[in-house]
């Protein structure tokens, strides 16, 4: 039986390696447009570039520490997260070389 991989590799005359190779560069494409988009709504909502700024201003009290607390750390794991995608697609990249 012929994986999914093989049929649409088959539909688009590539090799299923070349069409799993071209849905990973999409779908991190995909995951850093929206993780952008994420942490972008956290730079406009609080008009700051980092969520350390947010810690600080929690401490100096010009923040409410409910929600902002968990938005600066949710900010936090979307950053890693966005670094973890790069690293991943500069490998495909460098795998995919010829």
């Amino acid at each position: 039986m012929a994986s999914l991989w093989d049929e649409v590799g088959a539909a688009v005359h590539k090799t299923p390696h070349q069409v799993e190779i071209e849905a990973l560069h999409a779908w991190i494409s995909h995951e850093l447009a929206e993780t952008d988009r994420e942490i972008i709504s956290y730079v406009r909502k609080y008009r700051v570039v980092h969520p350390e700024q947010i810690e600080q201003a929690i401490r100096d009290g010009r923040l409410d520490g409910h929600p902002a607390w968990e938005d600066m750390i949710d900010w936090m794991n979307l950053i890693a997260y966005r670094e973890q995608l790069l690293t991943l697609q500069t490998n495909l990249a460098s795998e995919t070389k010829p």
